[in-house]
């Protein structure tokens, strides 16, 4: 991640695995008995999780220097994984069993789709030479 970094944006990162999970959601709501689409949304899965965990983690490295770090680590672990897969389980039980699978990839995707815009619009390059900053600050 390191290399790639050097020459994009880690924000540009971010968007671009937004882009490609909405996809992939997208792909599995449509074609769910299409096995070779299933093996490249599970191929853009693996990519995008990928590419947004390595994002997130350099992310962290910018906001939380020294013995910080640690904690960052686990406060985005808790937000993530925690909050977010408990939140997200609990979502899609209720959504599968009321609107039914095709809606609930879709509004996964939805969701991925309004991560990349909240990603393009409060994130911005700053000139100190940083990747990155917020735009509201």
């Amino acid at each position: 991640m390191h290399r790639i970094h050097l020459r994009i944006r880690v924000v540009t990162l971010l968007a671009t695995s937004f882009v490609f999970t909405a996809i992939r959601w997208a792909l599995i709501a449509f074609y769910p008995e299409q096995l070779p689409v299933m093996i490249f949304s599970q191929g853009l899965h693996a990519i995008t999780f990928g590419v947004y965990h390595a994002a997130a983690i350099q992310l962290i490295h910018q906001f939380f220097h020294g013995p910080h770090q640690h904690r960052g680590q686990a406060l985005y672990s808790s937000l993530s994984f925690g909050v977010g897969g408990s939140l997200g389980s609990l979502y899609a039980g209720y959504a599968w069993t009321s609107v039914g699978p095709l809606w609930t990839f879709l509004t996964a995707a939805a969701t991925a789709v309004i991560a990349f815009v909240l990603v393009v619009a409060f994130v911005r390059p700053v000139a100190t030479g940083s990747t990155w900053a917020p735009a509201v600050e």
